[in-house]
């Protein structure tokens, strides 16, 4: 019902990703997927070696999908999913090494989460594309590979080439650095 959403998300230049109040997936017996766990050094303790974060699949999907959010909607939804200041968005942190490093002006755009009660972990969420801008420049990173599969492709004895293809991209991006 209307009354289970919640409406007091801050604005954030586009339309939140609405919370349900609560939302429960009872278990199937033949379907495990609330289940999902990430096991296998997933973990990530506390000072005192409990784990500080659930291991559900849900929990790294959400860090996901918070990296299209501004700073304010961002860490209002990390309290709402995790608890108060369980997870912190680093954007002050990722602002200053930006800067720092003078990569401000690159396309890429991600956030950093860090784990108060878990000190020296973090998890960094890459934002898939969603401008214009993003576009064009996967554009430009694909077109290389896709015209190298297109050329192998239409050459007689294209497949002599997969030998040396590593070596073709050593040096392409060689000289891609120097200039």
């Amino acid at each position: 019902s209307a009354n289970d959403i919640d409406s007091t998300t801050p604005a954030g230049g586009r339309p939140p990703i609405v919370q349900v109040k609560e939302f429960m997936y009872p278990p199937q017996p033949d379907l495990p997927y609330p289940t999902c766990n990430l096991t296998k050094g997933f973990e990530m303790l506390n000072t005192d070696g409990t784990t500080t974060i659930s291991q559900h699949l849900g929990d790294y999907t959400w860090l996901a999908a918070l990296s299209y959010e501004t700073k304010q909607v961002t860490q209002y939804q990390l309290n709402r999913w995790f608890g108060e200041n369980v997870v912190i968005d680093e954007d002050e942190l990722v602002s200053t090494w930006r800067n720092k490093t003078k990569t401000s002006h690159h396309p890429v755009y991600f956030k950093l989460f860090s784990f108060p009660d878990a000190p020296g972990y973090g998890i960094v969420s890459i934002r898939g594309s969603q401008t214009t801008w993003d576009f064009l420049v996967d554009a430009q990173l694909w077109s290389a590979a896709a015209l190298a599969q297109l050329v192998q492709a239409f050459i007689p004895v294209g497949w002599i080439w997969t030998s040396v293809l590593d070596d073709l991209v050593y040096i392409v991006n060689r000289v891609e650095t120097n200039t």
